[in-house]
């Protein structure tokens, strides 16, 4: 072997060893991008969260969704409020609906959330009439996850 193979061997070797070094160094700031991005979500999932019961705070009158909805007489500004309240919640839930899709979100995380909302609101008057008015503007997945859900709380439902 001339000194010439013995060079070229060496500068072989020494870039396959700086490739697999790179490609490591590449994979693992994937990987702290990744959670980076999962915290991030996470940490939407709160601010998120916060946000609603703030407003329930701010506007005690939007409680009333949550006793029986808003009453008949009460007055068209508290039905819209509670209206546009509802639709800010839901678009909250779509996205966390698709970050658990994308596996951003804890299965735990998700269960609580999709428990809060079979239980509290998919079973509200006002939701019923909120989504047959507003679905179209959801992600046709999501549509489909709401739909699936109703029709079995329905089935599940003794007057089902």
């Amino acid at each position: 072997m001339t000194s010439y193979e013995r060079s070229y061997l060496l500068l072989m070797a020494f870039q396959t060893v700086v490739f697999a070094l790179s490609a490591a160094v590449v994979g693992w700031q994937l990987r702290q991008f990744r959670k980076s991005m999962n915290y991030q979500a996470y940490h939407r999932h709160v601010d998120e969260f916060s946000r609603m019961s703030q407003l329930l705070l701010e506007k005690p009158h939007l409680n009333a969704l949550f006793q029986a909805g808003p009453k008949p007489g009460e007055g068209p500004d508290i039905e819209r409020d509670c209206y546009i309240y509802l639709g800010l919640c839901l678009g909250c839930f779509e996205n966390v609906f698709v970050l658990r899709k994308k596996k951003w979100s804890d299965e735990e995380a998700w269960l609580a959330w999709e428990r809060w909302f079979c239980e509290r609101w998919f079973t509200l008057p006002l939701f019923h009439t909120f989504w047959s008015h507003e679905k179209s503007y959801y992600l046709r997945e999501f549509q489909t996850y709401v739909n699936d859900k109703l029709r079995e709380q329905k089935a599940a439902s003794p007057l089902g």
